[in-house]
């Protein structure tokens, strides 16, 4: 079926959403600050990066030392951890099965090392990998936890493991469907996987319709939410799609309003007033009423 052109580069013939393999897509108007364009599936109603970085280019951008890793890291709301870890700990002692020894945990893109300490302190076995060596070296300062430096492509003789995580991690990679068929290979038979992963929301769509209206002038929000940091929104609808492609059971999905930054870097990154306006969406983000922006997934690997 043809794309429905809203103004941006028409898309190949070929391309299909990432999610759910659908042709029915709408491509929105170009960005003019940062020439991105997002393509919208009519489908599962994913939102998409249509001119994504060629991997090696992502992987530069990891180029991290441990000073500059453990400087993001203090502009996290929770710093190196928080409730939604813990809460991810509950789960996976509730959904990985007893079997007559440690379980075993995976993080993909484990960053500082945070929810491998809070794990191995629940009496899992852990193990994970960071592309930026500064994060390796951060998480067996601050946590005694080792890492491997690389892809989780390039670690072929690891696992099975009970159980994969991942961090806001899918977002974050072109090739979505090789990064989960790698996740599955390290999994044991009726492995459980946990992903967050960002979530189309209300902001995005009023983002979309702002881009549309003024020919793609005013794009800020767009470009914040859709670049390399976020290369696809889901929707329940779509990650479900993308986990049953996957050979995944999904067993739950929830939204949530989780924001990893502050809200002063946030507010900065797009430019926009901290003072005040900083305190209120503080305020309504700690009684979760700002927009959902998140989703948690538990599936279950299919043999």
């Amino acid at each position: 079926m043809t794309p429905h052109n809203r103004g941006g580069a028409l898309p190949p013939p070929s391309w299909a959403c990432h999610a759910c393999g659908s042709t029915t897509i709408s491509v929105h108007r170009a960005s003019r600050q940062t020439r991105n364009v997002v393509h919208a599936c009519r489908e599962c109603g994913a939102y998409a990066l249509a001119n994504r970085p060629p991997p090696d280019e992502l992987a530069g951008s990891y180029d991290w030392d441990e000073e500059k890793y453990a400087s993001y890291v203090r502009v996290m709301r929770y710093g190196s951890g928080g409730p939604a870890q813990r809460q991810v700990i509950e789960d996976l002692d509730r959904l990985v099965p007893q079997n007559g020894h440690r379980r075993t945990v995976f993080d993909v893109g484990a960053g500082s090392g945070s929810f491998l300490a809070l794990a191995r302190d629940a009496g899992f076995d852990v193990s994970g990998n960071e592309l930026a060596a500064g994060a390796v070296a951060l998480a067996k300062r601050e946590y005694d936890v080792d890492l491997h430096l690389g892809d989780l492509a390039q670690l072929e003789e690891i696992g099975p493991y009970d159980a994969v995580t991942m961090w806001c991690v899918l977002a974050h990679v072109s090739d979505h469907s090789g990064l989960l068929a790698h996740v599955r290979r390290v999994l044991s038979p009726g492995g459980v996987v946990f992903l967050q992963t960002p979530r189309r929301s209300a902001m995005d769509r009023a983002g979309i319709a702002l881009l549309e209206a003024t020919s793609g002038r005013a794009s800020r929000l767009v470009d914040r939410r859709m670049a390399r940091h976020h290369m696809i929104l889901h929707t329940e609808r779509s990650i479900r799609a993308q986990m049953e492609r996957a050979g995944f059971e999904v067993l739950e999905v929830r939204s949530s309003a989780r924001y990893s930054l502050t809200t002063e870097t946030y507010l900065r990154s797009l430019g926009m007033p901290v003072r005040g306006l900083g305190r209120a969406a503080d305020r309504l983000i700690e009684r979760g009423w700002f927009f959902r922006n998140v989703l948690d997934v538990h599936a279950r690997r299919v043999d």
